[in-house]
């Protein structure tokens, strides 16, 4: 798996939780510390959380961060 996808699966595993949460982007970068242009930037795979950002992350979407490295956890519906 290349920086990239996991960049990816990452960014999409953030976005489906925090909509199953129904957390908007501003929520969540305030629940965990970071602006919601940082939440917007994962989302899109563009940059990738630190491993403090990403379990402040995980406890704001009450998940872990296993899960939010999982390319099988949190797919969006087909």
């Amino acid at each position: 798996m290349t920086a990239k996808q996991l960049r990816a699966i990452v960014g999409d595993n953030i976005r489906v939780r925090r909509q199953e949460l129904g957390l908007t982007q501003v929520a969540l970068g305030e629940a965990c510390g970071c602006s919601h242009v940082h939440v917007s930037m994962m989302e899109r795979g563009k940059t990738e959380p630190s491993l403090t950002l990403l379990a402040a992350l995980a406890e704001a979407l009450s998940t872990n961060p296993q899960a939010l490295l999982s390319p099988e956890i949190f797919s969006p519906a087909a």
